[in-house]
This record gives structure tokens, sequence and C-alpha cells, in this order.
């Protein structure tokens, strides 16, 4: 669990620092939110996609606030994913356990 306590005091970081320093933080719906959001889907995604938010200290920290919110997103979606998977199909070792007893049985 601690790599979550990481990304939520990353993100509270960025929020206190926009505060102190008087910057607005974007709304989820602005323009701008959507646009960093939507740039995860760009083909061979790399930093230079982000640049050009990162020359501004208000517009950088947004972004590092809407990529948090976004990977944070995908965690909670991957881990109720492995969640229900494990209860439809078991754990590592129940799937061990099955394979060895196919084996011993000859199937």
């Amino acid at each position: 669990m601690w790599p979550v306590v990481l990304w939520k005091k990353l993100l509270c970081d960025y929020q206190d620092y926009l505060r102190q320093h008087n910057l607005t933080l974007w709304e989820v719906s602005s323009a701008k939110a959507r646009s960093v959001r939507g740039l995860v889907y760009n083909s061979y995604n790399c930093y230079n996609n982000y640049n050009c938010y990162m020359k501004a200290p208000e517009s950088a920290a947004n972004s590092m606030v809407c990529l948090i919110n976004q990977t944070n997103r995908l965690l909670d979606q991957k881990i109720r994913w492995l969640m229900e998977n494990f209860v439809k199909k078991g754990g590592f070792k129940e799937n061990l356990l099955k394979k060895r007893l196919d084996f011993l049985e000859g199937r």
C-alpha cells in the first residue's frame, strides 16, 4: 500500500504548490485538463509530448495533478480487475494445485 500513500502525498504537494503560489487549479472538465489527459493515447508517447505544459509553473503543476489522478484511476481499475479475476479463477496457489492434480491424474 505504500505506493498509494506516496501518490497521494505527491498529489497534495502539487495542489499545495498551486495554492501557496496563488495559481489556479484546473477544473477536471477544463479544456487544458482534458488535453493533458488525452496525451496518454498518443502513439509513441514520451516526455516531449508534455514538454509544452512544463514551461510555466501553473501548467506544469496542473499537468502533474492530471497525470497523478489519471494514474490513480488506472491503478484502481487494475485492482478491481485483479480482485474479480481472483474471485472467479482463484489465486496462484489454487491454480498451481489444480495443474498438479491434473498432471497426477494424467489429464
